[in-house]
């Protein structure tokens, strides 16, 4: 028997033999990555929006108190992120809704920020979509504008409500604060008038630099015995700018330079209390001009 003729035969079978066998392994990879795709995407995170607009308090329409959605899960409040389209400070509020049988009555969820309601609705409802796996979604509304270093009372409840709102208390920073120096309300921080001025017959001559934030100033002098005891003197001005740049002027001024000082105060669109400081600064004394040094070099 010619083993050689013989071997060579039945590697003309064992070879589609090992191709088949190589083949139905690398099926059940496959069949065995569909399956698990398609677990994960069954039970991903459920794909909720919600629509929150301005609403009145007590809209809510009436409800059988036997039908009721369980309390919202957890309540918190943060300062929002400020990016491009969202460029003013904001709160996060966030809030976890229970998955349990009762979100079939979920009609909403109201939030209200002392005297401003807002309604928000969950499309698709959640007996919409599959929640399978998840104890609770979380939500996120970033829309309530605020300002810097003053406390907000936080409220949240679902809808149909039955007693189960719950309350959260947060104080926003307060200027100081990077994450609040953009904020309009925070502007005036960010002003540096550098301001000089010196006194020439009975006039006082000021520069400053102006804030692109504000484009009107006005100019008094002040005569001060001390840094709480200032009344105003002289002539006061109203200065209209254009922008960030330097800026000259003349007051007149009665009496004598000693003690006498200047007072700048901008106008920026919001101020705290309403009133933006002032920035003031001693006016320079020591004489000025040509005349001067003419008599201090034959002196």
């Amino acid at each position: 028997m010619n083993l050689c003729k013989s071997a060579s035969h039945w590697g003309h079978y064992i070879t589609p033999v090992f191709a088949l066998v190589r083949f139905l392994a690398d099926m059940k990879r496959y069949i065995l990555w569909i399956v698990l795709f398609k677990l994960t995407t069954t039970y991903g995170y459920p794909q909720i929006n919600i629509s929150c607009t301005r609403t009145e308090p007590g809209s809510d329409v009436d409800h059988d108190e036997a039908m009721t959605p369980s309390a919202l899960k957890n309540l918190t409040v943060s300062l929002a992120d400020m990016h491009e389209g969202h460029s003013a400070a904001a709160l996060n509020i966030s809030w976890a809704i229970n998955i349990d049988y009762s979100n079939k009555y979920l009609t909403g969820t109201k939030i209200y920020v002392e005297d401003k309601y807002f309604l928000c609705h969950y499309r698709p409802t959640f007996h919409e979509v599959n929640t399978t796996g998840h104890e609770q979604l979380w939500f996120h509304y970033t829309e309530i504008p605020v300002e810097p270093a003053r406390l907000y009372l936080v409220t949240g409840f679902n809808l149909p409500e039955d007693d189960n709102e719950i309350t959260y208390k947060y104080e926003t920073p307060d200027c100081s604060n990077e994450r609040m120096r953009p904020h309009e309300s925070c502007l005036y921080m960010e002003w540096n008038p550098n301001i000089t001025s010196n006194f020439v017959n009975g006039q006082v001559e000021v520069s400053f630099t102006s804030s692109k934030y504000s484009t009107v100033y006005e100019l008094l002098l002040w005569r001060c015995a001390s840094q709480n005891e200032c009344f105003p003197v002289g002539e006061y001005i109203r200065k209209d700018t254009k922008g960030e740049s330097r800026w000259t002027t003349t007051l007149n001024s009665t009496g004598p330079c000693d003690s006498l000082h200047i007072g700048i105060t901008p106008h920026f669109a919001k101020c705290p209390n309403k009133l933006c400081d002032k920035s003031i600064t001693r006016v320079d004394c020591s004489p000025r001009g040509e005349y001067y040094w003419l008599m201090k070099s034959h002196s």
